[in-house]
């Protein structure tokens, strides 16, 4: 994540993917993941997410926001009862069900 050169947010490594910065946003955003999956029993694409999408201006930004979503995910980890893990959880959008598996 500190490697990203955000002067080069706009390039894309192909032209049918994510420019570096929406991979880069990517990686930053989905250790918060986490919560949806061990809190939750599903994770849902279709419905609409709880704020807006996070504006990065800067290699800061998109560290202090996985910084965030790595600490919140070790605090999840280190509190839930390991029993949940046994739960089944699923991503979908919609009524397309991507998986269902444990957690």
């Amino acid at each position: 994540m500190a490697l990203v050169p955000f002067e080069q947010a706009a390039f894309k490594p192909h032209e049918k993917l994510w420019t570096l910065l929406k991979l880069s946003a990517h990686v930053a955003e989905i250790l918060g993941w986490w919560k949806e999956c061990v809190l939750y029993d599903e994770l849902d694409f279709a419905k609409p997410s709880s704020g807006s999408a996070k504006k990065y201006e800067s290699t800061a930004d998109l560290l202090a926001v996985h910084d965030k979503h790595l600490a919140q995910a070790i605090k999840i980890l280190t509190e839930v009862d390991e029993k949940v893990f046994d739960d089944m959880w699923t991503m979908r959008s919609g009524e397309h069900k991507f998986f269902t598996l444990p957690k």
